[in-house]
């Protein structure tokens, strides 16, 4: 779905994709927006398709005219720059298993947990520099670990349970 991206201010997260309208009381003017074909995250005053969000004297754009105008207004700080350029699609950052990854180190398996931890921590990074299949990757072996740690949890547990009711078992019978 094409749509309106924007990063949430309290927990920096990125959220989208969001129609115009949907936005409405979601972000404020300094807001930071994102939507396929603009090359860079702009404040929510500086594209023109939201600008009847902050201005009651402008209507929203019908579907038709979203279509024909420009997506971004120019960057102020580089006048000259043609933001829709840029096509490429900014996908969001797979989630990093990393507090999961640490509670199945702290309280399962250590050596399946450690591996988790240090998946989990590549996902950012990784993201960041614009690997983004190297991000999925990681994410995809953090999550593989941190499952098989807690998995361990229950086959140890099991195993525990097994073995002291075999021993109360051979007690009783001595």
């Amino acid at each position: 779905m094409e749509g309106f991206y924007y990063i949430e201010k309290t927990t920096q997260q990125q959220c989208g994709p969001f129609d115009p309208e949907s936005l409405r009381g979601k972000i404020q003017p300094d807001t930071s927006v994102w939507k396929t074909g603009m090359s860079d995250w702009l404040e929510a005053r500086n594209v023109s398709e939201l600008a009847f969000l902050f201005d009651p004297n402008i209507q929203q754009p019908s579907q038709q005219e979203n279509n024909n105008m420009a997506t971004p207004v120019q960057n102020p700080q580089f006048p000259n720059f043609n933001q829709t350029a840029n096509k490429a699609e900014v996908r969001p950052m797979p989630n990093n298993w990393l507090i999961p990854s640490i509670l199945a180190t702290l309280f399962c398996c250590l050596p399946f947990g450690i591996v988790g931890i240090i998946n989990a921590t590549k996902v950012e990074s990784l993201y960041y520099t614009g690997d983004y299949e190297g991000a999925v990757n990681a994410a995809n072996n953090a999550k593989k670990w941190t499952m098989i740690s807690a998995a361990s949890l229950f086959v140890i547990a099991i195993l525990y349970f097994i073995f002291f009711f075999a021993v109360g078992m051979f007690s009783a019978f001595m």
